[in-house]
């Protein structure tokens, strides 16, 4: 059991490798007179994924009914098409509104709804106002991929279907060492000041209950803050500004400014957030998104 410093007791043992609650008994799947189990299963939907279809369905329709009055529909009509999709979900609470009405559904077709919630709830808790969250994939608002995309696009290019993907050693999954940095074995994610990556006035806080260690530089270059909780679990925060001030809005602890010597790339300016238990890194999103 881990009191992960918001004063909840959890158990690591009933989530997925995901950080999500394990599913509880399976539902009997209700079959009509004849009909076989295995077609009775794929008609099944749980009630929201019924709604949500419902209303994707609904915005299918009212395409259509557009289509049939304009056949020289733009070339951009799939990449709208998606978008549209991706609001509708948006709407019925599965992503966070930073990401719908734009390019970006496309980008993180890959991202799962789940991910996102989770980036956003990280965001609340250990950033101030406008922060932002990266677990899996960097924010694509990020103007330091902006530069990456005009490359592709300068060079006639399509961006790779894993474009904003970090290496799996600095993404939140606990896995072996890269090449070169032992010290990221996982457990990471990332938080900008904003959306855009482009301030470092933006608060860095983490969640009451902790001790909080000095701000020092690390044999790397890097600006070092360690915070620990009872039960063994130890957040280390690269890349900091000293700054003092009241919680947030989440009642974190204020620690510092977000991004410092080593995360202040232009567009890029972050602070690196490592996550530990008994010295083991561990998947934050098990700890704070359950």
């Amino acid at each position: 059991m881990l009191n992960n410093g918001s004063g909840k007791e959890l158990d690591l043992s009933k989530t997925d490798s995901w950080g999500r609650p394990h599913p509880g008994p399976k539902k009997k799947i209700a079959q009509e007179p004849g009909e076989s189990l295995a077609s009775a299963k794929s008609g099944w939907q749980n009630p929201k994924q019924a709604e949500l279809s419902h209303r994707l369905s609904a915005n299918s329709s009212t395409r259509s009914t557009d289509a049939d009055d304009n056949d020289d529909e733009d070339p951009e009509s799939e990449n709208n098409r998606k978008a549209r999709e991706f609001e509708v979900e948006a709407d019925a609470g599965a992503v966070p509104s930073l990401y719908v009405g734009s390019i970006f559904p496309i980008l993180y077709s890959a991202y799962t709804a789940w991910s996102l919630m989770c980036d956003a709830k990280l965001a609340r808790i250990f950033g101030g106002k406008g922060a932002v969250v990266g677990t899996i994939k960097d924010p694509p608002t990020l103007k330091s991929l902006d530069i990456q995309r005009k490359y592709y696009a300068d060079q006639g290019k399509t961006p790779p279907a894993d474009y904003g993907v970090r290496d799996d050693s600095h993404g939140p999954v606990p896995t072996i060492a890269s090449a070169g940095n032992p010290e990221n074995r996982g457990g990471i994610f990332h938080i900008y000041g904003n959306a855009q990556g482009d301030t470092a006035s933006t608060g860095l806080y983490a969640p009451a209950g902790g001790k909080v260690g000095g701000l020092f530089l690390n044999s790397k270059g890097n600006t070092q803050i360690n915070v620990s909780y009872k039960g063994g679990l130890v957040l280390t925060f690269l890349h900091v500004t000293a700054a003092s001030g009241g919680p947030n809005a989440a009642g974190s602890v204020r620690i510092g400014n977000i991004s410092g010597p080593g995360g202040d790339d232009p567009g890029y300016l972050h602070t690196h957030v490592i996550t530990r238990i008994n010295g083991k890194e561990v998947d934050p999103r098990k700890v704070y998104c359950q």
